[in-house]
């Protein structure tokens, strides 16, 4: 979400929400970005680094990506964003996955009790009973809704 719509839907937000309590981190919630980088845009002061645009354009943070990279069981944990195109800034990198069929699995409630006892579920459930499925690349994709990312710490 360019920083232009997300300042558009988190006015429409607290519009719609004038008469409740709420907080800029309810409001930050709704547009997936930190209530850090919500106040700088409500400041007037958009991102101003490539990093802060890729950060917000490109809804880092609302993805985590496993990548069993590593010889001896261990992984990798990722912090993702959607890329759009365009240059990436340094210090950042692509990981692209080639097209394929995917398999979403819901996980609702409280962290880390609930992701771990939906991957219990897939990987000693799911998975073993499952033919038409693998864990293909040695990867799987988290995706965070509703949940407040500090992306930034000075």
């Amino acid at each position: 979400m360019e920083w232009t719509e997300s300042l558009k839907k988190s006015i429409s937000y607290i519009e719609a929400n004038l008469l409740e309590e709420i907080s800029a981190d309810d409001v930050a919630d709704q547009v997936h970005m930190s209530s850090f980088y919500l106040q700088k845009l409500f400041a007037g002061n958009g991102p101003e680094t490539d990093v802060e645009h890729a950060i917000c354009d490109c809804k880092i943070g609302e993805y985590g990506v496993c990548v069993n990279l590593c010889k001896d069981g261990r992984f990798r944990y990722l912090i993702a964003g959607i890329y759009h195109g365009g240059k990436v800034p340094e210090g950042m990198s692509l990981f692209e996955f080639p097209e394929t069929e995917w398999v979403k699995f819901r996980c609702v409630g409280s962290m880390p009790g609930a992701m771990q006892s939906v991957n219990t579920k897939i990987f000693k459930e799911w998975l073993p009973g499952n033919t038409e499925f693998k864990i293909s690349m040695g990867a799987n994709i988290e995706r965070y809704l509703y949940v407040l990312f500090i992306l930034y710490a000075a």
